[in-house]
């Protein structure tokens, strides 16, 4: 009885704090998120030793360049609304500098016969924003897909590029967004 009585008080200071506002990053719904390390590596990057992760994020080694390559499925979700944007999560030091970036596209693929097709506009690249901060978060043009399950698998892919070794590209998570109620 006393912990229940702590827990509504604690969830009414809360409330009071924050007026009854949401602390919600993205202005919009969540359709699909996973964090970096929920993601397969290519084998690229896995031969090369070139990744390593650290609290869910994925990153280079130190000292290594190159692209690591991940795929992150995208399991049906039965809401009945289809996404229409991409949020990615990420660091990327040199802003829109061409030596390193992190870059995220939704992809379809085709079950009968394995033909993949980026899904047009659902692309975001941290090259096209000249923010520096150490976690930033972006979203891409909105773009329109009636996803269907049937006949395709669905997967974000996200590259994350470096050449200038002295940078320290970091990919933290990705998720597909609904539109505003």
């Amino acid at each position: 009885m006393r912990i229940n009585a702590m827990l509504l008080g604690v969830a009414g200071f809360a409330l009071a704090v924050t007026n009854g506002a949401s602390a919600s990053v993205n202005p919009t719904n969540t359709y699909w998120s996973t964090n970096a390390s929920s993601c397969v590596v290519g084998d690229p990057a896995i031969q090369n030793n070139l990744y390593t992760i650290s609290g869910g994020a994925v990153k280079f080694v130190p000292g290594s360049s190159g692209t690591i390559t991940l795929y992150c499925n995208v399991p049906p979700n039965n809401g009945g609304t289809n996404p229409t944007k991409i949020w990615l999560t990420y660091k990327d030091p040199d802003g829109t500098g061409a030596n390193n970036h992190v870059a995220a596209g939704f992809v379809k693929l085709a079950k009968t016969n394995g033909a993949f097709t980026s899904i047009t506009n659902a692309s975001i690249d941290s090259n096209t924003t000249n923010v520096m901060v150490a976690n930033h978060i972006a979203n891409a043009t909105a773009f329109s897909e009636t996803l269907d399950y049937e006949t395709y698998y669905y997967y974000v892919r996200v590259d994350i590029v470096r050449s200038d070794t002295a940078q320290d590209e970091i990919f933290y998570g990705v998720s597909l967004e609904l539109p505003l109620p």
